[in-house]
């Protein structure tokens, strides 16, 4: 069942498909298009939706080493990417920080003053300085 562009929306959005994972029938906006068919998908978007996450979930290890390889291996162009973004927003992002500073005042307060014991040498020789 191949969507036919030349067809209005409003056509598509009367039919109904039943879902292959919850059963439930549900109108053709629920389902994803697939890319090289062009057909609807057997599965709704909820239910695509919450077996990615059980994938994700079951396999974090895989999923977190792959993240963290990708970093390291795109640090610099990361490193331009959020700086371009912070000069182009700079009012938006210190907003962020404002709040982020309100709501976790008490975290940051504690954070501090763990750095500050464990640093304590470090910190006394760069006043020093």
């Amino acid at each position: 069942m191949g969507v036919d562009f030349s067809t209005p929306l409003w056509y598509y959005n009367k039919m109904e498909k039943v879902c292959k994972k919850c059963k439930d029938t549900k109108k053709l906006e629920e389902f994803s298009i697939r890319s090289d068919s062009g057909n609807y998908r057997h599965s709704c978007k909820v239910c695509i939706s919450s077996q990615r996450s059980s994938f994700r979930l079951d396999n974090i290890e895989r999923f977190k080493e792959n993240d963290r390889r990708y970093h390291k291996e795109n640090a610099e162009s990361k490193k331009k990417t959020t700086r371009e973004w912070y000069l182009n927003n700079k009012e938006q992002a210190l907003g962020y920080a404002k709040n982020y500073r309100e709501e976790n005042r008490e975290l940051i307060r504690k954070n501090d003053s763990q750095f500050y014991e464990n640093n304590k040498e470090r910190i006394k020789k760069e006043k020093s300085e």
